[in-house]
């Protein structure tokens, strides 16, 4: 599979993954906006249901996923961006919503073995920026996301967070679906909220680390 996705193919190729649900014209589409992806929001990423989420399989200790996205939440349970994702107990969700004394606002949720948290000191208003660039960067244990206006300058937002979290050695229970990197979106009102995706760069190093 090619490491960027333009989304100008007439279907998903077979790497790309969802969650439960197959990939259809009900909440995923190719063709709503030519050369785009368009998500349309549904249930919670905590939810066992419907889920719109599609993802790559991280296959590597080191890896970069980018995207830019298209959105214009209105309400605070509208929410889309990039995911890394173990399931819904374990994942980290650099997201695009809307806050009501804010507005349009970026910043990182993410769930720790059912602990739900929100890096609160990371928001950022992102009213002023006319596009939204996203990234997430691993490298063996560490993922740092970053953001950008124009795909050209661009900030670390949030912390250096643990990647070894999206593992089945962490957390309890049972563990089995491995770790993926990916695209989503949530409405949870409405389930009518769509976001556009109009890139998918995801590259892995696969080269393994030289013996000390």
């Amino acid at each position: 599979m090619p490491d960027r996705n333009e989304f100008d193919a007439p279907a998903l190729d077979p790497g790309w993954l969802t969650l439960r649900d197959p990939a259809d014209e009900s909440w995923l589409s190719l063709s709503a906006r030519p050369g785009w992806l368009r998500i349309r929001g549904r249930e919670s990423f905590h939810s066992v249901h419907r889920q719109s989420l599609v993802a790559r399989r991280l296959q590597a200790f080191r890896a970069v996923a980018e995207t830019r996205l298209d959105f214009a939440p209105t309400h605070f349970t509208q929410m889309a961006g990039l995911m890394c994702w173990y399931d819904v107990k374990t994942h980290y969700y650099l997201r695009v919503t809307h806050e009501e004394t804010l507005g349009k606002v970026l910043g990182i949720v993410l769930t720790n073995d059912t602990v739900y948290d929100e890096i609160e000191a990371c928001q950022l208003a992102i009213n002023d920026w006319k596009e939204v660039y996203l990234r997430a960067e691993i490298d063996r244990e560490n993922l740092q996301f970053s953001a950008s206006p124009d795909g050209k300058a661009w900030q670390k937002i949030g912390p250096v967070l643990d990647a070894s979290r999206l593992s089945d050695d962490y957390g309890q229970g049972l563990h089995f679906t491995g770790a993926f990197l990916g695209l989503c979106a949530q409405d949870l009102n409405d389930h009518a909220a769509t976001a556009d995706f109009d890139y998918f760069d995801f590259r892995q190093d696969f080269l393994v680390d030289p013996a000390p």
